[in-house]
């Protein structure tokens, strides 16, 4: 099975992918409520009286999308964490792959997160670079891996 990622075998601490992946995908869904509450204090904040004025207009609005934003990302967050769950426990591929493009898109954005929080702080920045985008890019090479190897169990015993 072609990838651009390595195949690892085993997960951090002698672990099994499947071990590592379940509770990646445990953490994430544990994780939605905490993100849709967010966006939903985000809404709050923005209707509340200090966004009021005509000089704050842009600045409601953008709370207001952020708060949107997140309680959608939390939603499908949510649902795609579900799916790589069942995929995981019914050994279905297919239900993997959303999680991993997901997590292909997230790393993406904490690399754009990352370069620009360097702007502003280059210590923090690179801190940043160095957790956030390592721990995005391990969960992504672990389900990658697990799908690839599902993948290929799948097609070998069809």
């Amino acid at each position: 099975m072609a990838t651009c990622w390595p195949v690892l075998k085993d997960a951090c601490c002698c672990c099994t992918l499947e071990t590592c992946c379940k509770v990646q995908g445990w953490l994430a869904l544990l994780a939605t409520p905490f993100v849709i509450w967010l966006g939903s204090v985000s809404i709050t904040i923005a209707n509340d009286s200090a966004f009021d004025g005509d000089e704050n207009a842009s600045a409601r609005s953008a709370v207001l999308a952020t708060g949107a934003i997140m309680i959608i990302y939390g939603i499908l967050l949510g649902i795609m964490d579900i799916f790589f769950l069942v995929g995981i426990s019914k050994r279905r591929p297919a239900f993997i792959a959303p999680y991993v493009i997901y997590l292909h898109i997230g790393l993406v954005l904490a690399l754009i997160e990352g370069i620009m929080e360097c702007t502003t702080s280059i210590g923090s920045g690179i801190a940043y670079l160095i957790i956030g985008c390592g721990l995005q890019l391990y969960m992504l090479l672990c389900a990658n891996s697990l799908h690839v190897t599902m993948k290929a169990e799948s097609s070998a015993t069809a």
